[in-house]
């Protein structure tokens, strides 16, 4: 269902509706913004409250809509690079950072109603599952200039991306799933260092093992060395 191209508008129309819903039960001043120990330092009004979310989450939407159409490789090297094979799994990335942005939604008109929900903790639990369901598609990307892990050496070779980018898949699910369980056991300050950690550390590992997979392909490839030339 998720590769389907009605599902974002559909939650980000869920988004309005829940917001006018529960608009006449928020304050005058709804927190937008919170510090690293979870307390609030900005205010805005209840219609920023409410509009704002659906907004962004409508941009970032027609931003996976357009620029499969505007990607440089497709324009110069169609025949090459084309994102008809993998537009669903666009597409589902597509959904399923709407997913996350109804999430956070939810969750911050939540707090402004007064639920019991520590800010910090509940985002990243949900940035978790987000990573963890994002590496889950990973390994379907093909090259592109959009999405994946966009390197010279990776776009340069169809070998490197595709084990680059299963193995970084792969990396990006244990990723978010321990995200997501330092964000349930774990203090808020605490839980967010090791959020850092563990996001660091993937990007890290994902840019140092595609590249050590470019040059083992390159050592592959490379013509033997006659030794009568020496």
């Amino acid at each position: 269902m998720l590769k389907q191209r009605w599902v974002g508008p559909l939650i980000l129309i869920a988004m309005l509706v829940y917001g006018l819903i529960v608009y006449p039960s928020l304050p005058e001043r709804v927190p937008i913004h919170w510090n690293v120990n979870g307390v609030a330092d900005n205010w805005g009004s209840r219609e920023m409250a409410i509009f704002f979310t659906p907004l962004l989450g409508a941009l970032l939407w027609a931003l996976f809509m357009v620029a499969p159409r505007l990607d440089p490789l497709t324009i110069t090297s169609p025949e090459r690079f084309s994102y008809a094979p993998f537009m669903d799994t666009i597409l589902r990335y597509g959904s399923l950072m709407m997913i996350f942005m109804a999430v956070v939604h939810v969750i911050t008109l939540g707090i402004a109603m007064g639920w019991p929900i520590q800010i910090g903790n509940a985002i990243m639990v949900a940035i978790g599952f987000l990573f963890a369901a994002l590496g889950n598609e990973m390994g379907r990307l093909k090259r592109n200039s959009f999405a994946g892990i966009r390197m010279p050496w990776t776009l340069a070779n169809e070998e490197v991306w595709r084990i680059s980018h299963r193995v970084g898949g792969r990396a990006m699910v244990a990723t978010g799933l321990l995200s997501a369980l330092a964000g349930i056991v774990l203090p808020q300050q605490t839980g967010f260092i090791v959020l850092m950690v563990l996001v660091f550390g993937w990007t890290f590992f994902t840019l140092g093992y595609s590249y050590w997979v470019s040059r083992q392909v390159a050592s592959r490839a490379a013509p033997p060395t006659d030794p009568a030339a020496s």
